[in-house]
């Protein structure tokens, strides 16, 4: 039905009142695709920004990687540092035990 009152609307307009129209709707056209281009600008901006930061903080990871194998050996001397105190641990552990043995012997005596 709308499309009928339309071209009823339409066959009664004159000519200068279509083109007119038409103008118009251009117009108003021209101007939507503007703003829809300027959202898309901003958006496509953002964006931008983003892989930016984000080729940044890439850089920056690839750079501490460079440092794992150091990384890598800390767990290694912390084992390392470990296992000489577990034996050190281990003398002294002997050694009080030798020790309280002999003062047993000699209080036994």
């Amino acid at each position: 039905m709308v499309g009928t009152e339309l071209n009823t609307t339409l066959s009664t307009l004159t000519m200068a009142e279509i083109q007119s129209l038409s103008l118009f709707v251009n117009e108003r056209l021209t101007m939507a695709a503007i703003d829809i281009l300027g959202v898309v600008e901003k958006v496509v901006a953002q964006y931008q920004e983003e892989i930016s930061r984000s080729k940044e903080e890439n850089v920056r990871l690839r750079s501490l990687l460079r440092f794992t194998p150091e990384v890598e050996q800390i767990p290694i001397q912390i084992k390392e540092e470990t296992e000489e105190h577990l034996a050190n641990l281990e003398m002294m552990a002997t050694t009080v035990l030798a020790t309280a043995r002999l003062y047993q012997t000699i209080e036994l005596d």
